[in-house]
């Protein structure tokens, strides 16, 4: 069996590694995504409660749930954050695993390209042995 042969499905499994990886990847960027959507929600709340609270006057329970609830808003933001942060990492990892992937696959190319040139030079090199031999044998001897 030749190297070409060999090598195909080999290349072909790194392909498909390549595309799950790359999958994998795209799902992380998209809980990114999501993560800082809801991040930028929550700080927009923030922001309108705040401006909500500057603008008039307002009684002591009022204020008191204010506080309450900003508190628990800061939280939640926070929360948001570490989520952020953590989806982000889960992104490098994915990436790294990918790039991996990716240049395996690359590899494996360059190799199987290499070893398809090498063949057909080979095979070109072998016509040309026999069409010499086939034109030494039919020129006539001039004995």
């Amino acid at each position: 069996m030749n190297r070409v042969k060999r090598l195909k499905p080999v290349q072909g499994m790194a392909a498909q590694d390549e595309r799950k990886a790359a999958a994998h990847l795209g799902e992380h960027l998209g809980r990114v995504e999501e993560a800082q959507q809801r991040l930028g929600e929550l700080l927009a709340w923030e922001r309108d409660y705040a401006a909500r609270m500057q603008q008039g006057a307002v009684n002591l329970s009022e204020l008191q749930s204010y506080r309450l609830f900003m508190g628990k808003l800061g939280e939640a933001i926070e929360q948001q954050r570490a989520l952020v942060a953590e989806a982000e990492r889960g992104v490098s990892e994915a990436r790294e695993h990918w790039q991996t992937k990716y240049a395996r696959h690359a590899a494996l190319s360059k190799v199987l390209e290499q070893c398809l040139r090498d063949e057909r030079k080979a095979a070109d090199q072998r016509e040309q042995h026999q069409l010499d031999e086939f034109n030494l044998t039919r020129i006539p001897s001039k004995l």
